[in-house]
């Protein structure tokens, strides 16, 4: 019965097929850039972009390039927040709360990234004996 129905071939792949993530190849350099220096998600770069994500991520894959996990750029990101906090609250003197209000970093966030500043910066280290 079904032996007379022919399904038709598709027309995907074959010596044209590119990845849709080629189209955006030539932004490559600033998409890292927005990786790494100012510590954006996939997703966010994305939005930023208006790309998707999943592409972004495989031009990531295709040309090697390490990535974060999110307990590194969460580490990152605080060392990168730890100067304005600081500034905040030790020099201009504002109140965790003025902060959050102000500037968008939550009080447990804010308190956070100035324990762990702080004992990086206050770390004694003893010449070798």
């Amino acid at each position: 019965m079904y032996d007379s129905i022919k399904i038709p071939e598709l027309p995907w792949g074959g010596d044209n097929f590119k990845p849709k993530f080629s189209d955006y190849e030539p932004m490559l350099a600033e998409i890292v850039c927005l990786y790494r220096d100012e510590l954006l998600s996939f997703e966010e770069i994305g939005e930023q972009l208006g790309i998707e994500w999943w592409n972004i991520k495989q031009m990531f894959k295709k040309y090697n390039i390490t990535k974060y996990s999110i307990k590194e750029r969460a580490c990152l990101k605080r060392k990168k927040d730890y100067p304005q906090i600081y500034k905040l609250h030790h020099s201009m003197k504002l109140s965790f709360k003025a902060i959050y209000r102000d500037y968008g970093f939550s009080p447990s966030y804010s308190k956070l990234v100035l324990k762990e500043g702080g004992e990086e910066t206050n770390k004694v280290t003893l010449p070798p004996t």
